[in-house]
């Protein structure tokens, strides 16, 4: 049985949050007649779609979109986010609006242990609720998890624990008992947001010539150079390539969010990569790179160049901020920054 579990980032999400980024896989699937076959994916193997922002969206409910209590709050569980705060009086009003309803989550998720542990509680009960009776029937089980944005740390992190101690008493998903066939990370913030579990250090990794006990079988890493979050820190463990594909250096802009997931699934080099790890290699190398090499990167220039531009300046002060400020309370910041900017360049490209 193959199952494709699927992490959501920042941001409201309901069940069905990822029906889009099924549906560009397959959009994309289409352009191969090797793949063509396989379409639709959800008909040859099980999709299970992760929610965990419900724990979130209690919180900020409970605040009211409130700086104040925001900081009330930080106050009592002794955290100190006196930059965001301060951030906050002085941002524009889609600057706030973007942090209310999306980076918010990563200020949670990083800075208060309580609310990050129910998150992380609630990610390996859903993976334990689908694996657990799928393993008792006897079958093979082929499990890959996509995480993505803020997921791919909630992801690693509910994976680490899941991997080295036991859940509601049980060691079925302990490294030596199980093993997931593909990790894939899209827009991986995991360093810059590290925890308590070490990106490079813990189960969560191939198998590699020094640690053999990879909790996966293979791990996909893709950034976008045009994409802040990831910037500051990017993923690169130093890894053996055999079990271990990143690619780290995209530069597409087909739309001004260039951290939305289906921006990233646009591009053969990250869809391509993640349809063969699932269903195999069906794509020969040739027609791959051939796919790579004639994609569009930039099609906006043809249309909105003046806006274009002006969006990829702001884009590269933030990442030079971020470089020079590599903390994730400047993340949280900048990504909201970031955010307003997108929506700004898309009004006027419109």
């Amino acid at each position: 049985m193959k199952v494709l579990f699927l992490v959501h980032g920042m941001g409201a999400h309901q069940p069905g949050w990822a029906d889009y980024a099924i549906q560009k896989l397959n959009d994309v699937a289409k352009h191969y007649p090797q793949l063509a076959p396989l379409c639709p994916i959800e008909t040859k193997l099980r999709i299970e779609q992760l929610v965990y922002d419900q724990v979130f969206r209690a919180q900020v409910t409970a605040w009211g979109q409130s700086a104040d209590a925001l900081e009330k709050f930080a106050r009592q569980n002794n955290v100190a986010v006196p930059d965001v705060v301060a951030w906050l009086a002085t941002a524009s009003r889609t600057e706030q609006s973007y942090f209310w309803t999306h980076v918010v989550d990563v200020l949670l998720y990083r800075f208060f242990p309580l609310i990050r542990q129910q998150v992380r509680v609630q990610i390996m009960r859903d993976l334990a609720k689908v694996l657990t009776p799928l393993m008792s029937s006897g079958d093979a089980v082929d499990a890959t998890v996509l995480d993505y944005s803020l997921g791919t740390v909630v992801a690693h992190d509910a994976l680490a624990e899941l991997a080295s101690r036991p859940l509601d008493g049980s060691r079925a998903f302990n490294v030596g008992s199980f093993r997931f066939a593909n990790v894939i990370m899209v827009a991986n913030v995991g360093k810059i947001l590290e925890t308590d579990y070490q990106v490079y250090g813990s189960a969560i990794h191939p198998p590699t010539p020094s640690m053999p006990d990879g909790y996966c079988g293979r791990y996909f890493n893709f950034r976008n150079v045009y994409d802040p979050f990831p910037w500051p820190a990017p993923f690169r463990p130093g890894w053996p390539s055999r079990f271990f594909t990143t690619v780290d250096d995209l530069n597409h802009v087909h739309q001004y969010n260039t951290h939305a997931l289906d921006h990233y699934l646009d591009h053969p080099a990250v869809h391509l990569p993640i349809l063969q790890a699932l269903f195999g290699p069906h794509v020969p190398p040739g027609d791959v790179q051939h796919a790579i090499s004639h994609y569009d990167r930039c099609p906006l220039i043809t249309r909105c160049r003046a806006t274009l531009e002006k969006f990829t300046t702001t884009v590269a002060q933030l990442e030079r901020e971020l470089e020079l400020f590599p903390e994730p309370a400047r993340l949280i910041t900048a990504g909201a920054r970031f955010l307003a900017a997108a929506q700004e360049a898309a009004d006027a490209c419109h």
